[in-house]
């Protein structure tokens, strides 16, 4: 199965790439079992970017543009996984 994943801002500049296409011989496969592969074999350290020190992700990850709730989201051929950096507001004066 052919997974797309998608990265903005901070995390372009770190792995020098906007997007990488992985292959995944795996039935079943969660959003977390997914990051958990790229991690170990396509984008090291990952899961320390997106997490911290935290269980609840620290970046906005969007599965097919619809924000996952749940990392044991299952994930589908040809799907688009996002992963955005955190969202940040208020007013400057």
């Amino acid at each position: 199965m052919k997974i797309i994943i998608r990265l903005y801002g901070q995390l372009q500049i770190d792995y020098n790439t906007r997007e990488i296409v992985v292959e995944v011989n795996e039935n079943n496969l969660t959003v977390k079992k997914l990051l958990d592969i790229i991690n170990e074999k396509h984008l090291p350290g990952i899961l320390e970017k997106i997490f911290g020190r935290n269980t609840r992700a620290t970046h906005v990850l969007l599965h097919n543009g619809t924000a996952v709730k749940d990392l044991e989201e299952k994930i589908s051929d040809e799907d688009v996984i996002a992963i955005l950096p955190p969202a940040v507001g208020g007013r400057c004066e």
